[in-house]
């Protein structure tokens, strides 16, 4: 049993939380169950219970820089900047780019991808949860498990057959609070992001895969190098700063 250090804060019912904050997203609260969980065993329990994150880290997510910036920007999420910087550091997509983006919602990294392919690309946006209607007309939508669904398939026949350039994948799990569960399920979206995208990726491809560290985590980053050119560990500055993430960056597919 993982020992989760005490903090005393006091949570706040679903209800009275929701009349005070009627912008916050259903990410924001996913989110906020995850930072919770990690801190605080009574709360977590509470969470658990269905109720809502503390008031201090609804106080802190207000004042985040990225998610500020991207209400200004259009953008549905912070993930956007994720992509941004990647892109700007290793050129993963280019114009013209058909897309996958696996875990997807809300959609942030999909509409930063949509508009670094431009009109003439494409990109397909996969999730479990539904999507609210996109402005950009290149992003098409798939509710699918990526673990549970043939998201290969459904994905070659929105495609007609043709292989994407480029995969991403910001997928994460519901968070239990015990940190050797919670690192094994992230691991397990970041595999199966990955075999996907072996089967989906044009030769020549490129991948972006969110992890955490773990030893299979290490034993699929010798995978990938057999698989692609260039492999490299990626922190962006805009992940929230109790996360643990980082993401593959995978260049030139092989085969």
């Amino acid at each position: 049993m993982v020992r989760i250090e005490k903090v005393h804060y006091k949570p706040v019912p679903v209800r009275s939380l929701l009349l005070e904050m009627k912008d916050l997203s259903e990410l924001m609260i996913d989110l906020a169950y995850s930072a919770a969980l990690f801190h605080d065993q009574k709360l977590a329990e509470e969470v658990l219970e269905e109720r809502m994150p503390t008031r201090r880290w609804i106080d802190e997510a207000r004042r985040d820089y990225y998610r500020r910036r991207a209400r200004e920007e259009g953008y549905r999420s912070r993930a956007a900047y994720k992509l941004l910087e990647a892109q700007k550091r290793f050129k993963l997509l280019r114009r013209g780019d058909i897309v996958v983006d696996l875990g997807a919602w809300p959609g942030g990294m999909s509409q930063a991808a949509a508009r670094i392919v431009g009109p003439e690309g494409l990109v397909v946006a996969v999730d479990t949860r539904d999507f609210e209607r996109f402005s950009e007309e290149n992003i098409v939508t798939l509710q699918l498990d990526i673990l549970e669904d043939d998201v290969v398939s459904e994905v070659l026949r929105v495609l007609d057959g043709k292989r994407a350039d480029a995969l991403i994948s910001d997928a994460s799990p519901r968070f239990t609070g015990v940190r050797d569960v919670d690192m094994i399920r992230q691991y397990e979206l970041s595999l199966k992001a990955y075999e996907i995208a072996r089967s989906l990726l044009r030769r020549g491809g490129s991948l972006m895969v969110k992890a955490f560290d773990c030893d299979e985590v290490r034993g699929l980053e010798r995978e990938m190098r057999r698989e692609f050119e260039f492999v490299k560990r990626f922190i962006p500055r805009a992940k929230r700063k109790t996360s643990s993430e980082f993401y593959f960056i995978a260049l030139r597919k092989i085969s």
